[in-house]
């Protein structure tokens, strides 16, 4: 293995130092996460777990994806999320993050296909381009068939392999799953 392959089979992906984030109730506030390190390298496989603390999970997971701003850390993606714009955060989060999320967050009126798209749609891919992807991502998950299909038309395990397929669809650097092997405890959208 040459050099500038063994640099990038080593880089860090996420590296967090002393991440805290704390929550206000009114009366008391309660620390969902104290002093969290975390180093994640690229190929990394990590389970975030805690057997009655899924705030906390849930905190650790949406600051490195941004989504929440930290009290305090040190590392890349933290210092970017207390740093940067809220615009850019978002494209950080579309070019380089997939998201699964435990209800699937499917758009109950858009077929399967338009659900696929919608990351390309936010990341400015054009038409063409976002219905091949699209399509392609679709059979690799056996769901090509069901293209046209709204969510409220699939089973659970179905809708999961949709939102995965949206997840991976922008070939992101990080994939982010909460609860990957839940199936959803809501009823399916009628509409």
């Amino acid at each position: 293995m040459n050099e500038t392959m063994s640099e990038q089979a080593s880089e860090a992906l996420i590296e967090l130092s002393g991440l805290w984030k704390t929550y206000d109730t009114g009366s008391v506030a309660v620390d969902a996460l104290r002093g969290v390190d975390l180093l994640v390298e690229r190929g990394d496989y990590v389970a975030i777990m805690g057997r009655r603390a899924p705030a906390s999970r849930r905190s650790c997971t949406s600051s490195v994806a941004s989504t929440r701003r930290p009290r305090a850390a040190t590392g890349w993606r933290a210092t970017k999320s207390r740093t940067c714009r809220a615009a850019a955060l978002a494209t950080i989060r579309n070019r380089f993050i997939g998201f699964v999320f435990q209800n699937f967050n499917l758009l109950p009126r858009a077929s399967l296909a338009r659900n696929v798209e919608l990351p390309m749609l936010y990341g400015g891919v054009s038409r063409d381009e976002r219905r091949q992807r699209a399509m392609a991502m679709l059979e690799q998950v056996g769901l090509d068939d069901r293209a046209r299909h709204r969510p409220g038309q699939l089973s659970g395990g179905q809708r999961q392999r949709a939102a995965i397929a949206r997840a991976l669809v922008t070939s992101p650097d990080l994939l982010l799953a909460d609860e990957p092997t839940a199936t959803s405890t809501r009823p399916p959208a009628t509409r």
